[in-house]
């Protein structure tokens, strides 16, 4: 459980560090190379490691790999070839105190890095992957339960509505950059959106994220629907677009339909609409057989189908105390 929550907690520290920008919204991207030369500002010499960590030195190669000959192109990748837990076993360590000082030669290392040449920063920010990671946030307060999680999502998330929502609110954008926004959303943009806030829903038992939901989830309804077979297009009507795709299999992300079955069943089910958990239901029901057969091309899909079989838990929580138990209950990991 400890290497999980320390993965969790790493990766956050390094999309605060390398994407998140003054606006409180992520950028797109980091280039593999910097001075023309892919993992240059990433890879280490051993002699490198030695100047910076002296004596800590030979252990610390000993754990990711880091020889003269290089584990990658003549240079190295630091790689841990076994977990923390096994290599303190070995040694006859204590795992915390060999978490404290890997920590810290990690510490050092960063610390030098900050004086190579850095990759270029793609700054074009998406309303899609910001949204996903308001939802990642938020599923990482669930698990550790620390406030600052829950905080940088909603920051996050009001950094998103500043910078991708159209003054009419009628309509959003699908890309920020240098102050300008442009580019209508596509369904991928609305269904993430609209999954970010059922989750800071739950996290924060605040109710105007769930009425953002409701009117998003009419938005889309009301601009994507193909209404003979209640899927939805990836993108709204346009006088010059010949055919309107609609994209059911996961991807690199999640199928924006699939999510938005998804965001119907819950919020459905949250605000007793019981079309939407209908249309849901339909949206699955039309892909069941195919969601068996490949289910690894299929995996949001398939998360619904188990939702809708074993059933949500509701669980009604009021009163003075009404945020401690939710705390409480976060802290439990009830699937559904």
């Amino acid at each position: 459980a400890a290497r999980y929550k320390r993965c969790m907690e790493q990766t956050v520290d390094f999309l605060e560090r390398e994407l998140l920008a003054n606006n409180y919204v992520f950028n797109s991207a980091l280039d593999a190379d910097s001075e023309g030369v892919e993992g240059k500002f990433y890879t280490w010499q051993l002699s490198e490691i030695e100047a910076v960590l002296g004596a800590d030195a030979a252990q610390y190669a000993a754990m990711f790999d880091i020889t003269a000959a290089g584990n990658w192109e003549h240079t190295n990748i630091p790689w841990l070839q076994q977990s923390l837990e096994q290599w303190a076993t070995e040694k006859n360590l204590a795992v915390n105190e060999l978490y404290t000082w890997v920590d810290a030669c990690h510490e050092k290392l960063l610390a030098a890095r900050t004086k190579r040449i850095r990759p270029l920063t793609d700054d074009k920010q998406l309303l899609s992957w910001n949204a996903l990671m308001v939802t990642a946030l938020c599923k990482v307060y669930m698990a550790l339960g620390e406030p600052r999680y829950l905080q940088l999502a909603e920051q996050v998330m009001h950094g998103i509505e500043v910078a991708f929502t159209v003054r009419d609110n009628k309509h959003w954008w699908h890309t920020h950059k240098n102050g300008i926004a442009k580019i209508d959303a596509f369904l991928d943009d609305y269904a993430y959106l609209v999954q970010a806030y059922l989750y800071l829903q739950e996290a924060t038992g605040k109710n105007n994220y769930l009425e953002n939901v409701k009117v998003l989830i009419y938005l889309v309804v009301e601009n994507f629907s193909d209404e003979q077979q209640k899927f939805f297009y990836f993108s709204r009507p346009q006088p010059d677009l010949a055919v309107r795709k609609k994209e059911v299999y996961d991807g690199a992300t999640p199928s924006g339909n699939a999510i938005m079955a998804w965001n119907l069943y819950r919020a459905g089910t949250l605000l007793g609409n019981t079309e939407w958990v209908e249309r849901s239901e339909a949206m699955q029901q039309h892909l069941y057989y195919t969601i068996l057969r490949y289910p690894t091309s299929f995996g949001a899909w398939a998360q619904l189908l188990q939702l809708i079989l074993v059933g949500q838990i509701e669980i009604v929580l009021l009163g003075n105390l009404s945020k401690l138990y939710l705390e409480r209950l976060l802290a439990r990991y009830i699937p559904n």
